[in-house]
């Protein structure tokens, strides 16, 4: 209890906003942890809170990003077939997407199948990218993304925008393949199946969603060994690579 003759009105202040300040602290993870996904037509949401402990993490990570992976049925940049989103705020998983597409046209080489498993019967009767764009950037809101092998992953996200006549937006991104490279030098692959060989990840290799997981674990291990625990600028400023835009 406070002495109201000798109490000091400045340190009563200090004291009841540090107060306000736990409380509103813990109030957040509450929400956080109880923030439930939604469905949307075909789309699926899923909602993962749980601290990541595989690949060497085993702290949560002041960190703010959205993973991405398309897989496509050919050659062709908006022959997107299907596509994974992970969010992380904080460092930690706390929401994920993914959903079949069906593509413009209606075709999958066999050879693209025996990468990822998809057919046509698989797509025939999901969303088209157009119908899923709307969702896709509520999810993203203004995060930035980071891909594994960005250069493909954002040539077929700006092929099927281009392909639908939509507005292409000024999104930030980041490659994990650079900061792979940058992190682990001396491994000899910094392919997405040969990190997660090397570092233990057991996950599903090209289904859109797995891939996206599995660069999100990427980023946070190599945040951990930067000692990038504050925010994507540090890791990047220490990794020393750069932000790019769509």
């Amino acid at each position: 209890m406070y002495n109201n003759k000798t109490m000091n009105l400045s340190a009563l202040k200090g004291e009841v906003s540090c107060f306000c300040y736990i409380a509103y602290r813990e109030v957040r993870s509450v929400r956080k942890f109880f923030n439930c996904g939604v469905s949307t037509m075909n789309t699926k949401f899923y909602n993962n809170s749980t601290a990541l402990k595989k690949g060497g993490v085993s702290t949560p990570l002041r960190l703010n990003f959205v993973t991405i992976d398309f897989e496509t049925g050919m050659y062709k940049p908006e022959s997107a077939c299907s596509v994974g989103l992970v969010k992380y705020i904080d460092g930690k998983e706390i929401d994920s997407y993914y959903s079949l597409i069906r593509p413009p046209t209606l075709y999958i080489r066999s050879d693209f199948t025996a990468i990822h498993g998809l057919v046509v019967e698989d797509v025939k009767d999901a969303p088209n990218f157009a119908e899923l764009w709307e969702s896709i950037q509520a999810f993203i809101a203004d995060l930035p993304l980071a891909a594994h092998n960005a250069m493909f992953d954002m040539g077929v996200l700006r092929a099927v925008l281009n392909c639908y006549s939509l507005p292409v937006p000024k999104l930030k991104y980041f490659c994990t393949v650079v900061l792979a490279r940058k992190t682990w030098p001396e491994l000899k692959s910094h392919a997405i199946t040969a990190l997660a060989e090397n570092f233990e990840i057991t996950y599903n290799a090209h289904n859109a969603l797995e891939d996206a997981r599995t660069c999100g674990k990427l980023v946070q291990m190599a945040a951990e060994k930067f000692e990038a625990d504050n925010s994507l600028k540090t890791l990047f400023k220490n990794a020393k690579i750069r932000m790019k835009r769509l």
